[in-house]
């Protein structure tokens, strides 16, 4: 998320483009979780107000990795929503599982205050 949000200062504020390439950053030899390095680098590409392009290189850690894009984005979570849950901390290799959770019980609790999203 540092060097994310860090390339984002470095480029000309004029000259921006308004989309950057990454993948599973810290998650070969180093051990980290790409479920959460993912959500982590997308959740910096929202607050710098950049598209992402996410490369996995075949991982399947994260194959499901566009439906939870989606499922956040049509949830109408804030980028603040999902940085609250990812720092709940969860079991490695878990988190797509949990935030998809999150969004079921939120969706549920909405609901069941007839609170309903817009269409």
């Amino acid at each position: 998320a540092h060097a994310a949000a860090l390339g984002d200062l470095a480029e000309d504020a004029g000259e921006r483009c308004r989309c950057f390439a990454t993948g599973n950053w810290g998650c070969g030899v180093f051990g980290g979780d790409p479920q959460l390095k993912a959500l982590i680098q997308w959740l910096a590409a929202s607050v710098a107000g950049r598209d992402i392009e996410y490369y996995p290189f075949g991982d399947e850690r994260v194959a499901d990795l566009a439906q939870v894009f989606d499922a956040i984005q049509k949830s109408g979570a804030r980028c603040s929503d999902l940085f609250a849950l990812l720092t709940q901390g969860h079991k490695a290799g878990c988190v797509f599982d949990a935030v998809l959770e999150s969004l079921r019980l939120r969706r549920e609790a909405q609901e069941a205050h007839g609170v309903h999203e817009a269409s």
